[in-house]
């Protein structure tokens, strides 16, 4: 065998084993890399999954809790300003620096006192 084709022999096993190399890397790289990154997004679904079951527990209660005449006639009261017939509702409006120190910063303050005055 001549040296020119010993030499052609070896670039093409060299060629082959490249080819071979790159196709291992093919099969075997890519699933791997896709099963990684189904597993990432599975955690990500858990986590979001475990939110959505702690607010669905959160709900249960205050649909317990909205079960009840005087938790309802409470929140409507504190929340809504309502009044049974006959009874009148006093709405104390904080002043500057009390909003201040609720709110923490005079822009929220503002705000507060804006909506308490119904500016907004």
């Amino acid at each position: 065998m001549s040296p020119r084709r010993a030499r052609f022999g070896a670039l093409a096993r060299f060629m082959i084993g490249v080819v071979l190399l790159v196709g291992v890397l093919f099969l075997a790289v890519f699933p791997t890399r896709t099963y990684l990154d189904q597993r990432r997004a599975i955690g990500a679904v858990e986590k979001r999954l475990d939110v959505i079951r702690t607010e669905n527990e959160r709900m249960r209660g205050r649909i317990g809790e909205l079960s009840d005449p005087s938790a309802i006639e409470r929140i409507a009261r504190e929340e809504y300003n309502l009044a049974r017939p006959g009874e009148e509702v006093f709405v104390m409006i904080p002043s500057e620096m009390e909003a201040i120190r609720r709110q923490g910063t005079t822009e929220e303050a503002i705000a507060t006192i804006r909506a308490a005055w119904g500016f907004e």
